[in-house]
Parts: structure tokens; sequence; C-alpha cells
């Protein structure tokens, strides 16, 4: 009896795990991908690490937006090392910042978000934005409003390896409608460089 009860509960068992499957059904996926013709190897001063310091609240001025040039950063490089297939027709540098484990700010695309925030510990309403500071050129959030890159560089295959590419990272407060409150800030990037 024992076991004709339990070779049922097996059998029910594997039913549930058949019918499942067509529950839920009409779930879609979307995947995206994007082919270029030469990727690059860099290297980040400072081995990747760009310490902004301590800043007070009285930092977060009300006018400062993710776009607004404004002291209290730091600069870093990406230094190109080396990059494959490069071809005479390709004349532009592609530099696309995203966040490695974060995400960028939900209330807007040009900051990345402070991965800490959720903690106790965390500063709130507070993320990091990136400059590009090329010389004799104006200096952008290397992010768009819709949260794509805009570092996007003409150079010549020929200067090209190797060469220097200055940035600037400051702190930002994401909502400016809400204080921001004191704590730590961490966001990890990763820099994707291609040659088109």
């Amino acid at each position: 009896m024992l076991c004709r009860h339990h070779k049922f509960i097996r059998l029910l068992g594997l039913a549930t795990v058949f019918i499942t499957p067509f529950s839920n059904a009409g779930q879609d996926i979307d995947l995206t991908a994007q082919i270029v013709a030469s990727t690059c190897q860099v290297e980040i001063s400072n081995n990747g690490v760009v310490d902004l310091g301590t800043v007070t609240l009285d930092y977060f001025a009300d006018n400062v937006t993710p776009t607004t040039d404004y002291s209290g950063g730091k600069t870093f490089n990406v230094n190109i090392v080396s990059c494959d297939n490069i071809q005479t027709t390709q004349s532009q540098i592609k530099l696309d910042f995203q966040p490695q484990s974060g995400s960028l700010a939900q209330v807007n695309n040009q900051i990345f978000s402070n991965e800490y925030e959720q903690q106790s510990t965390g500063a709130k309403n507070v993320g990091i934005v990136i400059f590009s500071t090329q010389s004799n050129e104006q200096t952008f959030n290397v992010r768009k409003t819709d949260g794509s890159s805009q570092a996007i560089y003409s150079i010549a295959s020929g200067n090209l390896i190797p060469s220097i590419w200055t940035f600037y990272s400051r702190m930002q407060r994401v909502n400016n409608a809400l204080p921001p409150e004191s704590g730590m800030v961490r966001s990890q990037v990763i820099v994707n460089v291609s040659y088109e």
C-alpha cells in the first residue's frame, strides 16, 4: 500500500512538471546584438579606480544637472593599447560606458546609479556622471538622454594606437526635487571600445 501511494505522488509530480510549461506559454524573449569591425584592448589609469573623495551635502547644488561641467570630481584616462582587424576605411572610435553590475539611474539615463543606495550605509539620491574632456573639444556627458553612448570620436587608423582619451567623473544628485542623503557611493562601470 505504501508503494502504491508513493508511485502516485511521483506520477502527480511528473504530471505537474509536464503541464506547467503549457500554462506559461506566450513569454517573449528579446535578444539583441551588435557586430563591429574592430574591438580594442584598453588600459584605464590607476588600474581603473577613480576615487572621488569626500564631499559635504552642500556640494549637491539644486541647479547642477548631469550635463553641467561642475568641479569636485576626478579625471581618468582610457589608453587604447591595441585593436584587432583595423581597416583604413574605419574613421571613428566609440567608447561606450555601461553599468557593470548596477544600472543607470531610473529617473535619468545619464547618471550611473549608486550600487550602495539600498544599503543602510549607502548615500541616497546620489549617482555618478562621466564626461568626455578631450583637449580642444567641448566637455559633454558620455551618455545621451536616451542612455546611449555619445562618446564617439573621429580618428584616422594611423593615430589610433596608441591613443589616450581623457574623462572626468563626479557625483551627481539623481533627482533635484529630492535632497541627497550622506553615505557611501559606488558605481562599477565597464567601457566597451570599438573602432568603426
